[in-house]
């Protein structure tokens, strides 16, 4: 016999829960002779009690207990036994949530149920079989929550079917449950995803968590993936981690791609330092491709930031090899050939040796005016002679007696600062220590009376240094400096900065870091406002050795005699703080404050001050974060301060001194704290039911709201008291505050009523939500306390079994008003399952006349179709498009959604909407969104009747508002097969509207630039076109669009001769030659260049990836004429000829960049006899030739 609720009740919850865990376990429902007592529901229990009940139908594993408690409204139960993971993996059918379960719960418990068979069913066939139920009752936003446990085959016929959108908002989180199981599923999805193709590419940066996951856990899979769509992964990025574990692997895709495109998506530094030598050349040279790869001054300066980085990861001894390499594989030539290329701060990169080598070189160069302003650029005096500039790039030893000459003669600190910092980074570059220690001596000796913030700027980035740079002669000069500084400048952050990297130097050497310690508590500096930590970085090694020497140290301030107690007091928190925050960020080597015991009988001698010391706040603040320190002190930090955490700790530490000091403890939540505070007092219901004082505050918070005068308070106990109180006596203690005339009180005299007027509404969903509430819930179900009673409404529909709550609401619905309408709709939405909604706003339609309730009708009807697609429902949606409105059809769904074999009949009826409203601007956009959607993916979707009337009725109308150009270019690609039937019809169009000559101008330049962007689909296209055009056009009229086909079909051509590889290097060689062809078969072209230059530049402004210098070459490559000379000194490009001109006037800090090709044209056109061509080209490059 299992004894009764009761009885197993101890001394704690805990000694409880212990108990009734160990009376049940290795026990089977079978043994118990009363089993049932704990299987049935009682509303009678308390959270507490019904808590055990769950535990012990856990613990047995008894069916009929878990699914009486699913079956109950009862929040707390149902919560508790969500936790049975056992049920839900296969202990009931499929059949028995289908016809037991589901119908029979609210929509709240529906959807966690749901949540938890996704995590726990075991098998596939039944996860399947819950997926159709759900995907066909409730839609497939909650059946894909199930997708996860189905089969393989099943998960890939379904994305495949959703092409791939999924309805649920949390989509990411259930293909990462999927690619558990099934990894190769999840990419071939994304594969879709990343498509050139794919029509929903600003969907792709959600996937990026789910990429990361695939990374980390799939790298296999991973890799192929990554390599194939990186340029549309550009958004994603590695890490560290990742980076490290991929970089084998990213070796060819670093060979063949612009390591610029990567910049973003690894990191670079870890990927360099994985790679090999060869490989690391490789990732310089297309880091310094990215940039340009012809060799000039501004080209080199581009790149430098980007390779100057990487090339400080490597050994200095290393960088010239690498350099040159890299030089020399890039250009062809050898670096030290171009000391034009060489920056002060590129030099400082190179080992001693061949940076005086440079040096020297550059020394002699003094006379190049350019190259004496280059190098000034880079120094920050000016000023300064341009051999001075170079003094700080020798070694050590030379070049510090030269720069303390160069200091006896600077007047101004800010030229001396210069200079000194000039010493330092020769030390640096040349990682001479000696030289460093020499320096600091140097400042200490001869500028300690300077600035101190020139000393402090001097010093602040010693801590950088690594420690071959940096020893312990170096840090005492650095501490002298420090400690001038703090003197001086009173500069104690700074102090407290250097002075903790020191300590941590020392203990890394196993030195002795109490002296230093000891000087920053004597020189007062602990003691800081707001008592602040006594780390800077707690995560850093060797914090808690710190921290202990420190304990050491203030333990020995505060035995002093005549030591102060506000020194005393701030010594202590500032140590509770630095304790606290290093416990919370190294939970693996936590310190224990009991080993510290001086510092706690400190504490103990402050509490009975903390409640009048300004201190005592950040005390007991910082005692709350200590879990001993917050046992300890837990009647004493709540008599000063109800901080929640405080609170729940003492509920379980001493819940007798809460029970005596209750009424004063709700009062002060009340007046000082508000909901904040008393919220996570409440959500401990089952220890206050154990305590038996869920009953007091019920009645103390019902006595304070009748009795308060404060409105804060009066508001504040009235939401309490919502959490313990039933209906009915809620209820009839505000029913002075229920509105009347459903009109709110608008009293301005009366500010405080009206505030706890609209409490009432907030605060009903914190009691038990259900059914019950509904009628109190109804008298605020109007305009005026929507916004307020709307939570509670939605929590009281939803805790409700469906079979109770929509009845109600369908009662409710016909005497709100429109806003309430809305409301109670959702909520049926939601609730019903998708037959009977569908059957409800089918008669809501015909009933319905607002416009606005209709549009929220047919969105529902039409989802409904979008989930479940099916003939009958879509004659419903049909009828609704028939006898819609503009304002109900302006919300429809997207038509990416709709089935694909329905869309064209859908398309249609659509179109057919529009014509009801001819002439409205709502119909000219809709229309264009209409057209624009198929555009280029889904027009083979469309009839072809659709597709020509559309095209016959728009194209070519300069009067018509919709643009169907791009949709006419795709209807003629879009079946090979009819292409001559539709060119028929364009060409027919043409003819009939030829005096339109904008809108054929317009469509034939865009379809010359789509064949460009994808010529294999054009193939005859233009051959069609030049055949009917003597028959539309003379051949005087639209000379240019003629012009501009036949060199469109010549570019077609040549692509289809090389298999469309857009890619391919004779491209633009081929189509030079091509090029010529076309204009030489023109009659007289002589006569009009300007007019072939114009169209020709049109055309060539589409071709991207084509060199144009290189077909201008080839135009020229057999003998050519004055005409053929004059076009192509035309078409010669624009930034060409200006780099030309800036290399010829030998400007270094421009990108001059002169092509071979372009070279080679301009020989030839020089070359010519024809003073006509000569005077042409002179006037274009700026009168550059003889």
């Amino acid at each position: 016999m299992l004894p009764a609720i009761p009885t197993l009740k101890k001394d704690t919850l805990e000694a409880t829960y212990e108990h009734v865990n160990r009376l049940v376990k290795e026990e089977s429902g079978e043994n118990f002779d009363n089993v049932k007592e704990f299987i049935e529901y009682n509303d009678k229990l308390n959270v507490f009690e019904k808590k055990v009940q769950a535990i012990i139908v856990d613990s047995l594993k008894i069916k009929e207990g878990v699914i009486n408690a699913l079956l109950s409204d009862d929040i707390h139960l149902i919560r508790r036994v969500l936790k049975c993971d056992w049920f839900f993996e296969d202990s009931v059918t499929p059949d028995f949530y289908e016809n037991s379960i589901f119908p029979n719960v609210s929509f709240s418990t529906r959807c966690k149920i749901i949540n938890k068979l996704s995590r726990n069913i075991k098998s596939e066939q039944h996860a399947e079989q819950l997926f159709q139920f759900a995907r066909h009752n409730y839609g497939s936003k909650y059946a894909e929550m199930l997708l996860p446990r189905c089969s393989s085959q099943f998960i890939s016929a379904y994305i495949t079917e959703c092409k791939p959108l999924f309805h649920n908002n949390n989509s990411i989180k259930i293909l990462i449950n999927i690619c558990k199981r099934f990894p190769k599923i999840v990419i071939s999805f994304l594969e879709t995803v990343f498509h050139k193709d794919y029509c929903h590419k600003n969907m792709r940066r959600k996937y990026a968590k789910l990429i990361l996951y695939i990374a980390r856990y799939h790298p296999v899979d991973f890799i192929p993936f990554f390599e194939k769509y990186y340029s549309e992964l550009l958004f994603f990025n590695f890490g560290k981690k990742l980076t490290k574990t991929f970089a084998t692997q990213l070796r060819n895709l670093v060979k063949n791609s612009s390591g610029q495109l990567l910049r973003g998506v690894v990191n670079q530094s870890v990927l360099f330092k994985c790679l090999t030598f060869d490989d690391q050349v490789e990732f310089l040279d297309s880091l310094v491709r990215a940039k340009n790869s012809k060799l000039t001054t501004n080209n080199w300066s581009l790149a430098l930031p980007n390779i100057m980085p990487l090339m400080r990861l490597k050994a200095p001894s290393e960088r010239v090899r690498l350099l040159e390499t890299t030089f020399s594989k890039i250009y062809n030539q050898n670096f030290g050939d171009h000391p034009e290329l060489w920056t002060l701060r590129f030099l400082e990169l190179l080992p001693l040796e061949y940076r005086t080598y440079c040096v020297d070189i550059l020394r002699k160069m003094k006379e190049e005016q350019i190259m004496d302003l280059r190098l000034h650029e880079e120094c920050e005096d000016s000023e300064r002679d341009i051999q001075d500039i170079f003094i700080y790039l020798l070694g050590c030893k030379s070049a510090f007696p030269v720069l303390t000459q160069l200091m006896n003669k600077m007047s101004t600190t800010a030229r001396r600062e210069i200079l000194l910092k000039e010493m330092i980074k020769n030390s640096i570059i040349n990682e001479d220590a000696e030289g460093l220690e020499m320096v600091f001596g140097y400042i200490l000796k001869r500028h300690k009376n300077d600035d101190p913030r020139m000393i402090l700027r001097l010093i602040e980035n010693v801590h950088s240094l690594s420690s071959k740079m940096v020893n312990v002669n170096i840090w005492g000069l650095v501490e002298e400096m420090a400690t001038i500084v703090l003197l001086t400048a009173k500069e104690h952050y700074m102090y407290k900065s250097v002075m903790e990297k020191y300590i941590r130097f020392r203990l890394a050497n196993n030195l002795d870091a109490r002296p230093q310690i000891k000087n920053m508590v004597n020189l007062n500096f602990v003691p800081c406002p707001y008592s602040m930590p006594l780390l800077e970085n707690v995560r850093k090694p060797y914090s808690k050795e710190i921290i202990k020497l420190y304990y050491e140290e203030i333990t020995s301030v505060l035995n002093i005699t005549g030591t102060q107690d506000n020194v005393k007091e701030e010594l202590l928190i500032s140590l509770l703080r630095t304790i606290n925050e290093y416990n919370a960020k190294s939970r693996r080597n936590r310190i224990d404050v009991k080993e510290f015991p001086v510092m706690l009988e400190e504490i103990d001698r402050l509490m009975g001050k903390a409640q009048h010391n300004a201190d005592g706040s950040f005390l007991l603040r910082e005692l709350t974060r200590d879990p001993v320190l917050r046992a300890k002190y837990a009647t004493n930090l709540l008599q000063v301060s109800l901080l929640p955490n405080t609170l729940l700790h003492l509920l379980k530490l001493d819940p007798e001194y809460v029970v005596n000091s209750l009424d004063n403890i709700l009062n002060d939540l009340f007046t000082i704290y508000g909901e904040f505070a008393f919220k996570k007092f409440i959500t401990s219901r089952s220890r206050l039911d154990f305590l038996n004082i869920t009953s007091n505050i019920e009645k103390i918070t019902c006595e304070k709201f009748k009795t308060s005068v404060s409105c804060t308070r009066k508001v504040n106990a009235l939401k309490m008291y919502s959490y313990f109180a039933n209906i009915d006596d809620f209820a009839a203690l505000v029913q002075e505050y229920i509105p009347i005339k459903e009109r709110m009180f608008l009293d301005k005299n009366n500010g405080e009523f009206l505030t706890i007027q609209m409490t009432v509404p907030q605060v009903i969903k914190n009691i038990k939500p259900d059914s019950k509430n509904l009628p109190l819930i109804s008298q605020y179900l109007n305009k005026d306390f929507l916004r307020w009673v709307l939570p509670s409404f939605n929590s009281a529909c939803h805790n409700t079994p469906s079979r109770i709550i929509l009845p109600i609401l369908k009662e409710y619905f016909p005497a709100k008003s429109i806003s309430v309408k809305k409301a109670i709709l959702y909520r049926i939405t939601d609730i019903s399952v998708n037959e009977e909604k569908l059957k409800y706003f089918r008669a809501l339609w015909d009933s319905e006349k607002h416009s606005s309730v209709r549009a929220l009708v047919f969105q529902t009807i039409s989802k409904c179709f979008i989930e479940n697609p099916s003939t009958e429902i879509f004659e419903i949606v049909k009828k609704c498009i028939s006898e819609a409105d503009e304002l109900t059809i302006k919300d429809r769904p997207s038509l990416s959604t709709i089935p694909a074999q329905y869309l064209n009949e859908y398309t249609i009826l659509l179109w057919k909407f529009t014509e009801r409203y001819e002439n409205s601007r709502f119909t000219t956009n809709f229309r264009n969104d209409l057209i624009h959607h198929f555009v280029p993916m889904n027009i083979w979707i469309l009839s072809e009747e659709f597709c020509e009337m559309i095209i016959r009725r728009y194209l070519f109308d300069s009067g018509a508002k919709v643009n169907v150009n791009n949709f006419s270019c795709y209807y003629l690609i879009s079946n090979p097969y009819s292409m001559s039937q539709k060119l028929s019809v364009i060409m027919q169009l043409m003819r009939e509207r030829r005096f339109n000559y904008f809108s054929v101008s317009s469509f034939l330049s865009l379809l010359c630039r789509l064949s460009v962007e994808d010529p294999k689909r054009f193939v005859g296209v233009f051959e069609g076109i030049l055949e009917g055009w003597p028959n539309v056009y003379k051949s005087v009229k639209m000379f240019e669009e003629h012009l501009q086909l036949r060199i469109a079909k010549s570019y077609n051509k040549v692509m289809k001769s090389l298999d469309y590889q857009s890619d391919s290097p004779s491209l633009a060689a081929q189509f030079g030659r091509e090029l010529r062809n076309t204009v030489s078969e023109l009659p007289k072209y002589s006569c009009f260049i300007d007019i072939i230059k114009d169209t020709i530049k049109s055309f060539l402004g589409f071709l991207t990836d084509v060199d144009v210098p290189t077909v201008i070459n080839n135009f020229l490559d057999r003998s050519f004429g004055q005409p053929e000379a004059l076009l192509a000194v035309a078409l010669l490009p624009e930034d060409m000829i200006d780099s030309f001109k800036k290399k010829q006037a030998g400007d270094y800090f421009h990108n001059a960049e002169v092509t071979e090709e372009f070279q080679t044209v301009f020989n030839k056109l020089k070359e010519t006899d024809d003073e006509v061509v000569k005077v042409y080209l002179n006037r274009r490059l700026g009168n550059e030739l003889d």
